[in-house]
């Protein structure tokens, strides 16, 4: 598929932006993004015959990225009018100018990869194509391919985000964006699967567990930015993890079975409210993370695919033997 880039590329690097001093990356075997922002964003600029180059070139990715819309129509007209959409009139030259040079990110995602490929049995990796998204998620994955949408990564400060509440800025940067591919990855591969005895337990674990994951597999990796917080709410975390674990065990919470429960802890909010009005969001997370990294201090042998696995977060018994909280 990288051939066929550098074919595309050769037609519609010079129309890529209106900035003539910005250069788009093209893709190749030392890349790991494919730029299909730029082949979507030119296409309706291009000569009839052009586009059918790009069509042969890029046909079943093009298909893929609608199917996951869930457009079934595929043709030149549809290309035509993704080209000119809202999205992409909004959000391409900005995009042009804040990924001008993706080169570090990639590498960053490259290190990433390898990680991956090397601790997990399936050696498998998703192919990366950067897209402007017109929905409010960032990532999709269709077969073997993962579609990353940069107009979500282009700094919290963005004017454009500003519909969207603090707490889904924070992670809208390009440093967050090789965790969100890390957790889509995990997410995918090794998803959630529940027990007939399901538990705020459970759901404890298996948060922790991606958090975890995301730790070891991306490069330098940082613990605010996994958890999607500021280095202020981190702190908030580690100065109260144990009244919020003690709330969670003196509130009957944590062999609760109501899914309601296990959601408010681990879902995107404002804060963990049914903690403490204070916290941020999403502090269940932080919690099964603290008992995953309790556990592997005890069972360094045990690697990220056994943890992923049911067999760990669906048994009390991962939680006795992290020996967390004692």
């Amino acid at each position: 598929m990288n051939r066929c880039l550098n074919v595309f590329f050769a037609i519609v690097l010079l129309c890529s932006c209106k900035n003539e001093e910005t250069k788009m990356d093209a893709n190749d075997d030392g890349l790991v993004f494919n730029r299909l922002d730029v082949a979507l964003a030119t296409y309706a600029s291009l000569e009839d015959e052009q586009r059918s180059i790009v069509v042969d070139s890029l046909g079943d990715v093009f298909k893929a990225w609608f199917y996951v819309q869930g457009k079934t129509e595929f043709n030149d007209s549809a290309l035509i009018e993704y080209s000119e959409s809202d999205a992409m009139r909004v959000f391409y030259e900005d995009i042009c100018s804040k990924f001008s040079n993706i080169t570090p990110i990639d590498k960053v995602i490259l290190k990433l990869k390898e990680n991956i490929l090397n601790e997990f049995s399936n050696n498998y990796f998703y192919e990366l194509y950067t897209i402007v998204s017109p929905y409010n998620q960032s990532i999709f994955i269709a077969d073997s391919m993962m579609f990353v949408g940069l107009n979500h990564y282009l700094g919290s400060d963005y004017p454009g985000y500003g519909y969207f509440e603090p707490y889904q800025r924070i992670v809208k940067t390009p440093q967050h964006l090789p965790y969100d591919i890390a957790e889509s990855y995990l997410l995918c591969e090794y998803p959630y699967i529940s027990s007939s005895d399901e538990t705020v337990l459970n759901t404890l674990l298996y948060n922790g567990v991606i958090i975890y994951a995301m730790m070891q597999l991306v490069p330098n990796a940082d613990l605010a930015e996994a958890l999607g917080y500021s280095k202020e709410q981190l702190l908030w975390a580690e100065r109260n993890e144990k009244d919020a674990w003690n709330a969670i065990i003196s509130r009957n919470l944590l062999y609760s079975t109501n899914k309601h429960d296990a959601n408010r802890l681990v879902n995107p909010s404002p804060a963990t409210s049914i903690l403490h009005q204070e916290s941020p969001g999403r502090l269940g997370r932080y919690i099964g993370y603290k008992i995953v990294k309790s556990y592997m201090k005890n069972h360094s042998n045990k690697n990220l695919e056994w943890l992923l696995s049911p067999d760990f977060y669906n048994s009390i018994q991962s939680l006795i033997d992290s020996k967390y909280g004692l």
